[in-house]
């Protein structure tokens, strides 16, 4: 809610102009890029740059949702462009940090970043799979109500009713407030940690609730 606070003003100032939301996203990925090369010197004030970079693009990943919705242009091409965008700068910011953590401390930091980097890359491809397997291919956007009302379903499951209570902290709008205290704090060893953890756990339980709820064929 404090992003979308953040957004709403973009969002009705682009609203009755030309500019659509893959535009929007397709600056955010530019952010991005610029921001994880921010990161690769190894500098206090470059990753901090390269922090605050990021939060302006976790932002427009914000305003192209909010842009669409406002339109009623909401596409499964614009789903799959947003998301391929939004898992893309996670490993552009991965790949920045480990660089310039490795100037900093030293060649231990590249085997996190390279965990952290196979964890993303793993869960994007096993969640890939399971958005494949549980939605039309005409409606992607569909994927996270179908997965949270499972959960919510399943809550008699241990594991599904913590996932549902701790989902929120893996959202790139979430983690993009961690990225800029952490960095702002000198905590940036730390968060490559968490995220080389984080990262794995993911692909792990998404292939468990992979196999748990889409064994069946799906429904036409």
């Amino acid at each position: 809610k404090f992003n979308r606070w953040l957004c709403r003003p973009l969002v009705r100032a682009l609203t009755h102009t030309g500019v659509t939301p893959n535009m929007v996203t397709l600056v955010g990925l530019l952010l991005a890029i610029v921001g994880a090369y921010s990161f690769s010197p190894g500098t206090y004030v470059t990753s901090v740059v390269g922090a605050l970079l990021f939060f302006a693009s976790g932002l427009l990943d914000e305003v192209d949702g909010m842009l669409a919705s406002t339109r009623f242009s909401d596409s499964a091409f614009g789903t799959w462009f947003e998301g391929t965008v939004d898992n893309f700068t996670y490993l552009l910011l991965f790949a920045g940090i480990t660089i310039g953590l490795y100037r900093q401390r030293g060649p231990q930091e590249v085997l996190i970043g390279e965990l952290a980097l196979v964890g993303s890359i793993l869960a994007v491809a096993v969640i890939s799979w399971q958005r494949k397997r549980s939605t039309r291919p005409d409606r992607p956007n569909e994927y996270l109500g179908k997965m949270y009302r499972l959960l919510e379903n399943d809550r008699g499951n241990w594991l599904s009713r913590t996932v549902r209570q701790v989902e929120f902290l893996l959202k790139k709008g979430v983690f993009i407030h961690y990225v800029l205290l952490f960095t702002v704090l000198g905590l940036l060893p730390i968060l490559l940690r968490l995220a080389a953890f984080a990262s794995n756990l993911t692909w792990i339980l998404a292939l468990y609730f992979s196999f748990r709820f889409f064994r069946r064929p799906r429904p036409d």
